[in-house]
């Protein structure tokens, strides 16, 4: 199966019986893993993204603490409205975090939320059901620095014009990255991005905004993962046909399978 970075929450257990067979082999079971998993996370203080996947509402938060005796759960969130309005609507809530090469998706039910300073702290049981899911075999082409495609767009809201760096990039997505403060948040849709692969050769496509992290290599800089929502045929092709010409020029680039 495909690795859902550009779907962070695909579970839909109302959904295709093939894909819920396929997905259901990466099920942690065991409370013990279960706990570890959710421990890792809380110890590297690792992003997680909690959202409404009907909706399209997110937020990024950190995991607190990991009270398994307790059966509980605590996260902190930056004090934006939008999440209240996440955490005490009705609908299931899942979250969506990555650590090493897994993404750990999981529910988080029994919700409760209070202030404290300009923090949110959302409580929620255990999971009742968390997958280990492996990372996507879709070949992502990555530029030596400097040498990286370009990505113009509009800032959220009509703001300023940004020019980001493309980190990698594929059919099903792109990663970029991001100083602090582009206001590029979980969920946020950005229309008529012209993608510049090389000098002179571009195309335009629309894309969602799924995760945001830290880089790896730039403490100043966020990733920005992102999923296409539109791409004409032509940009598609123009795309693959790109990535092939870099898969053959192993002296300028890096070619990565994760991502």
């Amino acid at each position: 199966m495909q690795f859902l970075d550009t779907k962070p929450f695909a579970h839909d257990e109302g959904g295709d019986p093939v894909v819920l067979a396929a997905i259901e082999r990466y099920r942690v079971s065991s409370p013990d893993r279960m706990r570890q998993a959710l421990t890792q996370l809380q110890r590297q203080e690792t992003p997680i993204v909690i959202g409404l996947p009907e909706k399209g509402e997110f937020f990024t938060a950190t995991l607190w603490s990991v009270d398994a005796a307790g059966d509980r759960l605590t996260f902190h969130a930056a004090r934006a409205p939008q999440v209240l309005g996440i955490v005490t609507d009705s609908g299931r809530l899942w979250a969506a975090a990555y650590d090493g090469n897994h993404k750990v998706q999981f529910d988080v039910r029994g919700r409760t939320i209070t202030q404290q300073d300009d923090t949110w702290v959302v409580g929620s049981h255990m999971p009742s059901a968390l997958f280990a899911l492996p990372r996507r075999t879709d070949v992502r082409a990555r530029h030596a620095q400097g040498l990286e495609p370009m990505a113009r767009f509009l800032g959220p809201g009509g703001g300023d014009p940004l020019e980001l760096r493309v980190h990698d990039i594929s059919r099903g997505g792109l990663a970029l990255l991001a100083p602090a403060g582009t206001g590029l948040e979980p969920g946020t849709q950005v229309h008529a991005v012209e993608i510049e692969l090389d000098p002179g050769e571009f195309f335009y496509a629309d894309f969602q905004v799924q995760n945001v992290q830290p880089h790896d290599d730039e403490a100043a800089d966020w990733r920005i993962g992102c999923a296409w929502t539109h791409m004409s045929p032509q940009a598609g092709a123009q795309l693959a046909e790109w990535t092939q010409r870099a898969r053959r020029r192993k002296q300028l680039l890096s070619l990565s399978l994760d991502l």
